[in-house]
């Protein structure tokens, strides 16, 4: 009878145990569908592989996150993220609230990312598929990789450091790690110097496996708003000492305007530069945003001048988008 009793009293507290912990777990996800057309100036097409798509994407993720204080007065937080079925970003902290250390992928402050205000997808994305210009130009992100991260706040801000050893991601295994090669450290400041104004700041320096190129990255941006507008200016650029034919410099200017609470516009201007061409490729991208409520639908048109910073080649490219997110 007694060690039925203990028996009933196990099992009893590890279904509390297991309903406390579901009950703690946080489900979150999002679907994204996309309608898009390209195409390009026929008469210059003889570096293009194709002279126009049209399609529909769509991107699922699903997010599992959870926190819990720790005995030593400590707060520890982690999630696993899949998208499109696949493990996309994990992470584990552990800090105080002021400082705290992670353990990740695809996670933390990074440089790899553009702050500046718009409507819908940044212009590289709505542009032909051909284009160069990206919001990373290092061979890859440290905070994509496998990395320690280090975070303090600062004000209304924080400074981060990550560091990847290798260019590994998800895929690098626990105890079997495998060692893509390099390794890369980045560091940032991101935050709000004064009210409606916000920067970026940082750099990563890369170094290349087996004696290669090694990289420096960085870049400095800001988004400032008030009222209705805002504009924003990102500047990214990028030196490996020896390539010849690198995309060496990109530059983002926008401005959008908030009509009412439900419809929005944007214009962006993005450039980059390429080392060898004399050409710099050039994306102007129009938006306009309109908000269900629960539900926002965007319109994008951009318009790619030199496509990978060849003369002459020009496209277009019209975009439809909607997230759905719960």
């Amino acid at each position: 009878m007694k060690k039925l009793l203990i028996s009933t009293a196990l099992i009893s507290s590890v279904f509390a145990l297991s309903s406390a912990a579901i009950a703690e777990i946080k489900v979150s996800g999002s679907i994204e569908q996309t309608f898009k057309s390209t195409s390009y100036d026929a008469s210059n097409t003889s570096n293009l592989t194709t002279k126009g798509t049209q399609a529909i994407g769509q991107e699922t993720n699903v997010k599992f996150s959870g926190s819990k204080d720790l005995s030593n007065g400590l707060k520890t937080s982690g999630h696993i993220q899949m998208e499109d079925g696949a493990i996309d970003s994990t992470a584990i902290n552990i800090g105080n609230g002021n400082f705290e250390v992670t353990f990740g992928v695809d996670t933390n402050q990074t440089i790899a990312t553009t702050i500046n205000p718009r409507v819908g997808d940044d212009s590289h994305t709505v542009a032909a598929g051909t284009s160069i210009t990206n919001d990373t130009l290092s061979t890859y992100s440290a905070h994509d990789k496998n990395h320690v991260g280090f975070t303090a706040k600062v004000g209304d801000g924080s400074v981060n450091l990550n560091y990847a050893p290798s260019s590994t991601g998800v895929e690098g295994g626990d105890s079997t790690v495998t060692d893509g090669g390099g390794s890369a450290v980045e560091i940032s400041y991101a935050g709000t110097i004064m009210p409606g104004l916000k920067v970026l700041v940082g750099q990563q320096v890369t170094e290349a496996a087996n004696g290669g190129n090694d990289q420096t990255e960085r870049t400095y941006q800001f988004a400032y708003t008030t009222g209705a507008f805002g504009i924003g200016y990102a500047h990214r650029t990028l030196d490996d000492k020896a390539s010849t034919t690198e995309i060496s410099r990109v530059t983002y200017l926008s401005a959008t305007f908030a009509a009412n609470d439900n419809l929005s516009f944007s214009v962006e201007r993005a450039e980059s530069q390429k080392d060898g061409s004399t050409s710099d490729e050039e994306i102007t991208t129009l938006s306009v945003g309109y908000n269900l409520g629960g539900l926002a639908i965007t319109a994008q048109y951009a318009e790619t001048k030199n496509i990978g910073a060849v003369a002459s080649e020009d496209g277009e490219g019209f975009q439809v988008r909607t997230v759905y997110a719960f």
